[in-house]
């Protein structure tokens, strides 16, 4: 509940910073959870519709004898089977569940990790296996060494983690603001 260089009032609920070194206040650690594992996410129909066109495409050009016309269809099988190999990494990320907010570490990056406070958290839902949440824009909170906040942009924040435990779903549900 404190900084490593100040501490709050005791009693008081801290502040989302440190107002003397700025650092951000987490909490103690809840969990350590895990993205639900979705390579394609919630537009999977849409993708595998243009996969099978581009695919299609590509070997009528190819039986057709148009070998160089195939090329660049498979060159954008090969780009976008890529970019669901880059999202995949990240959703085989650990997330870190804390007190007061979510934290994930930035893939490739040594010492940068995104912070989501639950106060920045706009809907959320809970069921057995699963805590879904949308956040407000701007709600994320990129760290540098885990505690400074930094100019970083970013994306793939996940949208839903998967729930192993029922005590860990009942947690949730005490730490999360009461309004969804």
């Amino acid at each position: 509940m404190s900084c490593r260089n100040c501490t709050p009032a005791s009693g008081a609920k801290p502040p989302l910073r440190c107002p003397e070194c700025g650092a951000v206040f987490k909490g103690d650690l809840v969990a350590t959870l895990r993205p639900p594992f979705d390579p394609l996410g919630r537009y999977r129909a849409a993708v595998l519709a243009v996969v099978a066109v581009i695919a299609l495409l590509a070997v009528w050009q190819f039986a057709r004898g148009g070998i160089m016309a195939a090329l660049p269809l498979v060159q954008v099988l090969i780009f976008g089977a890529f970019v669901a190999l880059i999202r995949t990494v990240f959703q085989l990320s650990p997330v870190r569940v804390y007190e007061h907010g979510i934290e994930l570490d930035i893939p490739r990056s040594i010492n940068k990790s995104v912070y989501l406070p639950w106060s920045q958290v706009d809907r959320y839902e809970i069921d057995a296996h699963r805590l879904r949440y949308t956040w407000r824009p701007e709600g994320l909170i990129v760290l540098r060494d885990g505690r400074d906040p930094a100019r970083w942009p970013y994306l793939y924040f996940p949208r839903a983690l998967r729930i192993t435990d029922p005590r860990i779903a009942e947690r949730l549900r005490a730490l999360l603001p009461a309004t969804t």
